[in-house]
């Protein structure tokens, strides 16, 4: 396993943590730094961030979850579209979207909508050339430890060609008529994706 895959293991692990409240990690501006050892170490040796900002030889590397304003869409826009996945409704209210990266370079991104208790994920798109590394787990793990902290208590979303990645991670089908009415709402329940595509939900604990 090469150290890339070791890091979004280890981010996986992580992320189970910080969704609970275990693991406070800084954040530089808009940007969250989650500090993993990518070398060989089994999960529990996973350290926390640093209290002293200082020590930066020290600091394992990372993985950056980096929240997106309006100007900075382009990027996930372009990936979007490689994807064949719906662009229409990015700069739209209600929507926070954000790039996923290790050492500079991009690997994913994703974004959610709505408030309150229901949320749509809005997007999950892994690039090219990152895929079959554990990226998504790792990226929707992020994601719904976001939502939870704002407050969300169920993940909806629909998808045309990745039920199966979205079951495994523990959403369920279900008949569209069962969708909150802030979620049939959304643009992607209105317009934006086709009558086929499988509407998941799952309960974020």
């Amino acid at each position: 396993m090469d150290d890339f895959v070791h890091l979004l293991h280890a981010l996986h692990q992580l992320i189970e943590k910080f969704a609970h409240g275990y693991l406070q990690c800084p954040k530089v501006g808009n940007v969250i730094e989650l500090h993993l050892p990518i070398h060989p170490v089994s999960c529990n040796q996973i350290r926390e961030c640093p209290d002293d900002q200082d020590r930066t030889q020290d600091r394992a590397p990372t993985m950056r979850m980096t929240a997106l304003s309006n100007n900075d869409l382009g990027p996930l826009r372009d990936a979007l579209t490689l994807a064949g996945l719906p662009v229409d409704d990015l700069a739209y209210p209600g929507r926070q979207f954000f790039s996923f990266s290790h050492q500079g370079v991009d690997v994913a991104f994703g974004g959610i909508e709505g408030e309150g208790a229901d949320r749509l994920l809005r997007s999950l798109v892994v690039l090219e050339g990152q895929r079959g590394k554990g990226a998504g787990a790792a990226v929707l793990a992020a994601i719904e430890a976001f939502a939870k902290r704002e407050g969300a208590e169920r993940l909806h979303l629909l998808t045309d060609s990745a039920a199966a990645f979205f079951t495994g991670q523990g959403y369920q089908a279900q008949e569209r008529s069962l969708a909150p009415a802030s979620i049939t709402a959304t643009a992607q329940f209105k317009t934006l994706c086709p009558a086929s595509a499988t509407y998941l939900s799952k309960r974020l604990v």
